[in-house]
């Protein structure tokens, strides 16, 4: 359904999208069995992929300047060391943030309110952040009457945005199929002025890793369209309200597939370097926070005693002793960085070499 609208500044007619309550929608079709069982069981021995990845989903930097950023400045920042290194630290705490959204979007029952902080938490600095639109808004073009989507005109957005928080609580178990309902409807209403993108990707993570058996195997299908200006998703609204789900599931059944096969590759990689690492550790009995920090370093390949201080709650001598067993077994390097001046950090080639091979496999095209 449409709604007729005329735009002041030009007096051209437009339409915007209107799309039926979640409970009045149907759609026959399911994705394939066998794909969202593998997707589902997916499984990542070591490491952290939904964190790994975070940094390219949370908007701003992320895919744009941020994607240049080594993995070494990233693993720095998060030490907490006091660094003139602007864009990393940009980059760092939309990573933060994202990650924060998706623990405020598991909550149940999720209400608006929890919705608005969440846009507001991962763009801070708009305007309106936080708030429902009181403008129209559309997609693509210079207004509405040129625009490839106009979505709801703004006095609809909280009736429909009440309707699509009811459908999310009132879901006992959750499907992949609800997800994409869910997902699509909240593109098709835009209820923000910006950023629906990024919170759409929260909410989205947010439920698929829940129903995963290991959430830290989790790769986004986002991902799939991010990294390869996959056009399908982008047409989605379009064809919703054309009634043409199937063009939707095609987009989500190749999403998914490049997901899980995405997620198994990133996993051998990180199993390749625990390999390496494993081999200098042949017959070394090493204490309680040498393997604490020994499974660490997989997620962050950088430390210092403080950091480990802060993490573990260990002293600065149970933080350096650890870091002494790792050194004498050659699975950390001691070095110094200029800023702060001449601080020692002690990081993990094998574990940086692997993150360095699995960037080149997510925007492989």
């Amino acid at each position: 359904m449409y709604i007729e609208k005329i735009w002041p500044n030009n007096n051209a007619n437009y339409r915007c999208l209107m799309p039926e309550s979640l409970a009045n929608q149907t759609c026959a079709l399911d994705l394939p069995t066998p794909l969202v069982l593998k997707f589902l069981e997916t499984h990542c021995q070591i490491g952290n992929l939904q964190c790994f990845t975070s940094r390219y989903l949370a908007g701003g930097f992320s895919l744009k300047e941020g994607r240049a950023i080594s993995r070494k400045r990233l693993s720095l920042m998060r030490l907490g060391l006091k660094r003139s290194d602007e864009l990393a630290e940009s980059v760092t705490l939309q990573s933060e943030r994202y990650r924060c959204a998706l623990q405020s979007l598991r909550k149940r029952p999720l209400t608006l309110v929890t919705l608005c902080e969440v846009h507001k938490s991962l763009d801070p600095h708009h305007h309106n952040g936080g708030h429902f639109r009181d403008v129209q808004n559309w997609i693509g073009g210079s207004s509405p009457d040129n625009a490839h989507i106009v979505p709801p005109p703004p006095e609809k957005v909280s009736g429909l945005m009440t309707d699509w928080i009811n459908y999310v609580n009132d879901i006992e178990q959750i499907s992949i199929e609800d997800i994409i309902m869910l997902s699509n409807q909240f593109i098709l209403i835009h209820p923000f002025n910006d950023g629906n993108g990024r919170l759409n990707r929260a909410i989205v993570d947010a439920l698929l890793s829940q129903i995963m058996r290991d959430e830290k195997a989790y790769i986004s299908p986002f991902l799939f369209r991010l990294a390869h200006q996959h056009n399908g998703y982008l047409d989605a609204p379009s064809a919703i309200m054309q009634g043409q789900w199937q063009q939707v599931f095609d987009f989500w059944n190749e999403a998914i597939q490049w997901s899980t096969n995405t997620a198994d590759i990133l996993c051998k990689r990180l199993l390749n370097a625990s390999s390496l690492i494993q081999k200098k550790l042949t017959l070394r009995q090493l204490s309680h926070q040498a393997a604490t920090l020994l499974s660490h370093i997989a997620e962050q390949p950088i430390v210092t005693p403080a950091y480990l201080s802060e993490k573990f709650g260990w002293t600065l001598i149970e933080g350096s002793a650890a870091i002494t067993e790792l050194l004498e077994c050659g699975v950390l390097n001691e070095h110094r960085v200029k800023e702060p001046h001449n601080t020692i950090i002690y990081d993990c080639k094998e574990i940086f070499d692997a993150w360095m091979e699995m960037d080149e496999v997510l925007f492989r095209v």
